[in-house]
């Protein structure tokens, strides 16, 4: 029903040209009344093929019991699907908005960060779980990724904050002492090439890394190394609403402090195999 859905939404704002870029949202969309809440329950956008769809659907339910209330499920198929072992959400603005506006009073997953502050339309939650990006490597012998060779090559999952952090260090090195950096759309295919060979180090999501070592047991080990000299670089996911939604978003920011303090939020990422650091 939602693919359904999701693709007219999409037909209707996008047209034949879907490489257009798509104009500022209205005052006639931000103005827009939707469904208020109704009965016990509060509905909760979950996109369907992402790779954290099981542990949103689990917080959704533990969150909407804070408020004494059932957590309703929309499961989202988005237009295009979502790449293997990631986090975004493939869906646009004005996608995105109308959910919110019609199917949905929270948008779980979504990957905190300033550029989200151009959507006056959007309010977002505190964080609920924060990870990080690593250097891995098949090989046990490595202890620091700048021990590197320079005629080896080092993978990331491209326009990520990990990935542009690299790129501006390597930037500031002379040509000469740089590494060949090999960009990929998704972590799943920089995890293959690194196991084939194809590269020496790759810098990827931790989870993604955690869930191709469950999934592929039988696969040379991976070896993280330190970051250093770059940054921890490190991912925030938290809830959407629309901005009209404060209520809720205090309520559930309320509501997460409490699944904090009570160790749930801990039990969840276990439960889902999804490594974090400290939310302190």
């Amino acid at each position: 029903m939602h693919r359904l859905l999701i693709s007219l939404v999409t037909i209707f704002i996008l047209g034949s040209a879907p490489a257009q870029v798509l104009p500022p949202l209205g005052p006639e969309y931000l103005q827009r009344d939707r469904l208020q809440l109704s009965g016990d329950s509060l509905r909760f956008c979950v996109v369907n093929d992402n790779m954290l769809a099981d542990y949103h659907r689990d917080l959704a339910t533990e969150l909407a019991a804070t408020q004494l209330l059932s957590a309703e499920i929309i499961n989202v198929d988005p237009p295009r699907p979502s790449e293997p072992l990631d986090y975004r959400l493939q869906l646009t603005e004005p996608q995105l908005y109308y959910l919110l506006a019609n199917e949905c009073e929270v948008f779980m997953g979504m990957a905190l960060s300033s550029s989200l502050n151009r959507w006056e339309w959007l309010l977002v939650s505190q964080p609920y779980h924060l990870s990080r990006s690593v250097f891995v490597t098949t090989d046990p012998d490595l202890q620091q990724w700048t021990d590197l060779p320079l005629d080896e090559q080092i993978g990331t999952r491209i326009q990520t904050s990990a990935d542009i952090q690299l790129v501006t260090y390597l930037n500031t090195l002379p040509e000469s002492e740089r590494w060949r950096r090999v960009p990929y759309y998704n972590n799943l295919i920089a995890l293959e090439q690194l196991l084939a060979g194809q590269t020496a180090v790759s810098l990827l999501w931790e989870p993604a890394v955690v869930r191709f070592e469950a999934d592929n047991p039988d696969a040379p080990q991976l070896h993280r190394l330190p970051a250093s000299p770059l940054s921890i670089i490190t991912l925030g996911l938290g809830l959407g609403f629309r901005s009209q939604d404060t209520f809720i978003q205090t309520a559930l920011d309320t509501g997460l402090r409490e699944l904090e303090e009570l160790g749930i939020l801990s039990e969840l990422a276990e439960k889902h195999s999804l490594p974090g650091l400290p939310l302190d």
